[in-house]
């Protein structure tokens, strides 16, 4: 709940001027102490905070054969959205809560044009790095049709019904059990290209958690991202997010050039005396045999280039 409520002050924060703003967060256990502390929270922006009973979410899941991950159900709550939230909300924004800041204003997600689109998402350009094809199932399915990196996700109600969205999840899940990152890899592979939208970078920009050599070749996978649109990305990004481990912003050492600004929310927050800044060493890949593979995404910070040449040479794969 600590990261939780980081994130959702860093989103009251950037979000002053929106006229409406309602915060809904799946409750999965939490403390009425945390409940309060969030509640409150909000309330001195002079915003809604709501909870939401994740039952319907671990229910459905249980009958479609999803697996818990990290004890919870929780990473399948984007899909069942529009099933848990109140109908007045036609909008929908959903944002991984826990490794996500919001540095700026949504409101071009809130006017944005969606045509008949049923939601829209940055594209997850890691997926089209080129070489050798021994990726697993969602690289695969990267090479037939875009592939969305869905940790922040815009759904348009109305469309998403229209489109039978839930229906096709459904559907998908019961005959294939390809699920490679779960609900990310359902909802690429259920929902048909023509209700997907390709969000500017900026609303989920992972970018900071590489040395400037790769920010650019890292965003430029697939081609669907320019290199003015990367750059500008990284200028004035809306929602930072980063991947786990030694990339997330409390590692000590790590490798996520936003620390800074993380600390400054921390500081701000009614959770700052219970978040702990852990040791990189902590989070390194301890199951990895060798050294260098261990150590590598150090390397791949501070020496790009020679981490470059390795991962050619180690895996076939270009950057």
């Amino acid at each position: 709940v600590p990261y939780l409520g980081v994130s959702v002050l860093s989103l009251l924060e950037s979000n002053r001027e929106l006229e409406t703003l309602e915060v809904f967060v799946f409750d999965d256990g939490i403390s009425r102490e945390n409940k309060e502390k969030l509640t409150a929270m909000a309330g001195q922006y002079g915003r809604k905070l709501s909870f939401l009973s994740l039952d319907p979410v671990r229910q459905t899941a249980r009958d479609l054969g999803w697996r818990e991950q990290g004890g919870s159900y929780c990473t399948y709550a984007k899909l069942l959205a529009d099933q848990c939230l109140p109908d007045y909300v036609d909008r929908i924004v959903y944002i991984d809560a826990s490794d996500t800041l919001v540095v700026g204003s949504l409101k071009g997600l809130e006017t944005m044009d969606m045509g008949g689109c049923a939601f829209a998402a940055c594209v997850a350009t890691g997926y089209y790095m080129q070489g050798r094809s021994d990726g697993g199932f969602d690289h695969q399915l990267a090479r037939e049709k875009t592939y969305y990196n869905c940790g922040v996700l815009l759904i348009h109600r109305e469309n998403w019904r229209s489109w039978r969205c839930f229906d096709r999840i459904a559907e998908t899940s019961r005959r294939d059990p390809h699920f490679e990152t779960f609900d990310q890899t359902i909802i690429n592979l259920a929902l048909p290209q023509e209700c997907g939208k390709i969000l500017p970078l900026e609303y989920n920009f992972n970018g900071v958690v590489y040395a400037k050599y790769f920010e650019e070749r890292k965003m430029s996978l697939g081609g669907f991202y320019s290199p003015q649109e990367i750059a500008y990305a990284a200028a004035h990004p809306v929602i930072l997010h980063w991947p786990g481990g030694i990339h997330r912003p409390y590692v000590k050492g790590g490798l996520c050039r936003e620390k800074k600004r993380y600390r400054r929310y921390v500081r701000r927050s009614p959770w700052r005396d219970e978040i702990t800044f852990t040791s990189v060493t902590k989070h390194l890949a301890k199951s990895d045999r060798s050294l260098l593979l261990r150590y590598y995404p150090v390397l791949q910070f501070y020496c790009p280039r020679l981490a470059a040449l390795i991962y050619r040479m180690g895996t076939g794969k270009r950057l």
